[in-house]
């Protein structure tokens, strides 16, 4: 994985384990958490890496 793409990914669990129910995203009216957003990233990136390495 690239260093930017660990470090953002990183910065993510790290803060969703600290401030789970902090906003992380606002669009508009919607507000997003730390916790939503790692979900979501884990939900789009585990089957990525299953894809990658079947033993993952």
């Amino acid at each position: 994985m690239h260093s930017l793409s660990r470090n953002a990914s990183r910065l993510l669990t790290d803060s969703a384990s600290r401030y789970p129910e902090r906003t992380a995203i606002v669009f508009g009216d919607d507000r997003i958490t730390y916790e939503a957003l790692d979900a979501a990233a884990n939900r789009l990136a585990n089957p990525a890496r299953l894809a990658r390495d079947p033993a993952w």
